[in-house]
């Protein structure tokens, strides 16, 4: 008997590619039988169908045809899925689609600023990153200390095969963060050798955090003088 998943992925169209993308789930109609096995598969208790039933969904909505009742009812599985057993990898992809579509649907979210609070600081580097993309879509207005907690991020990757390595997520914090304040701050890359002598590279947060105190200073609250030099 055909799994939800697999009767989905038999209504797209027939294709060269094993790859399924939004642009091939967007030629579905959200129909009764579509929106039934969707459910079906975001309220699965096997990750892989989760993960198709959330992909579905996010193809759906980039175009226009989630409606109101499935999102509504697609939304409040969100948060369960998220916080599907963060410590176990296996997990992962279905927790990043789940809080990628969270985004999209965050204004069926009540507790949207709360998840991806506790999402800047998960585990996981995909659940970190998708958080900290979206961050602007939370924070409050000037708000920067969540972000904070970025400039020792551990997470390192290749800026191309076999290219250098750099701590990434700190170097988009502090681009998130000169976004938010409307500065740009002048600063070098520092760099680290770890244990097998590779080096990686960010850049550093010195002057941002300099800034930041002085602010703090001058106005004697924990806000911003915008414009400060």
């Amino acid at each position: 008997m055909a799994t939800a998943s697999e009767r989905l992925l038999a209504r797209l169209p027939k294709q060269d590619s094993p790859f399924v993308g939004v642009d091939d789930i967007a030629t579905l109609e959200c129909d009764q039988a579509v929106a039934e096995d969707i459910l079906l598969c975001v309220y699965s208790t096997d990750v892989l169908e989760i993960v198709w039933g959330l992909w579905f969904v996010l193809g759906l909505a980039g175009v226009g045809k989630l409606n109101d009742e499935l999102a509504n009812i697609v939304a409040r599985q969100l948060p369960s899925i998220i916080g599907l057993g963060s410590a176990d990898s296996s997990n992962a992809g279905a927790r990043e689609c789940a809080l990628e579509l969270g985004v999209a649907l965050r204004n069926r979210l009540p507790k949207y600023r709360e998840l991806m609070l506790e999402s800047l600081s998960d585990p996981v580097v995909g659940i970190r990153h998708v958080a900290l993309q979206n961050c602007t879509t939370f924070l409050e207005k000037n708000e920067l200390e969540p972000l904070l907690i970025f400039k020792d991020d551990p997470y390192i990757m290749e800026t191309s095969m076999s290219g250098p390595l750099v701590y990434s997520l700190r170097d988009l914090a502090l681009s998130k963060i000169e976004s938010i304040v409307g500065k740009h701050f002048e600063t070098s890359r520092r760099s680290q050798v770890l244990d097998d002598g590779a080096i990686v590279s960010w850049r550093d947060w010195a002057p941002f955090l300099r800034w930041w105190e002085k602010s703090k200073s001058a106005t004697g609250r924990w806000n911003w003088i915008w414009g400060w030099k």
